[in-house]
């Protein structure tokens, strides 16, 4: 019995120290279940800070390729014509690795808001009501997202 009553304050302090480091175990834990969480979090908003961080450089971009389309189509010289294709399509080359999609939209589609831009309702038969009946300008993605509609003229 006396061994039990000295021993008594030894095991009360072993758990005590026990409870404590489970305590700050779990405390530890947290903090790293926190830090990684943090991390996770901080790449995701690094990624789409990353994706969009050229989206006005490639803005600016675009009205450069759109000259080039103009361009090309008053170039009268065929030499003229395919060294600005070549020059277009190197410069579309590098837009489309940084993300950059062209929406591909033809005349006969169904008008969709969502990724075209109707400049002007022509009028014409039935069967073209709602309908592409021209493209003026092509439209663009950059990584997923409309940056520019396609603007067309849509069938009444």
């Amino acid at each position: 019995m006396k061994k039990e009553k000295k021993n008594k304050p030894a095991e009360d302090l072993l758990g005590s120290v026990r409870a404590e480091k489970d305590e700050y175990l779990a405390g530890w834990q947290r903090a790293k279940a926190d830090l990684i969480n943090y991390r996770n979090e901080e790449a995701e908003r690094f990624d789409k800070v990353r994706k969009f961080a050229l989206e006005d450089l490639i803005m600016e971009m675009l009205i450069v390729l759109d000259s080039f389309a103009i361009a090309i189509q008053s170039a009268k010289e065929e030499a003229d014509r395919q060294g600005m294709e070549m020059i277009k399509s190197q410069l579309v080359d590098v837009l489309r690795r940084r993300g950059l999609e062209i929406i591909e939209t033809k005349v006969g589609d169904e008008f969709n808001p969502e990724i075209h831009e109707a400049i002007e309702e022509v009028a014409g038969e039935d069967s073209d009501s709602g309908k592409i009946i021209e493209i003026t300008s092509v439209g663009y993605r950059l990584n997923g997202k409309i940056i520019k509609a396609t603007k067309v003229k849509v069938g009444k």
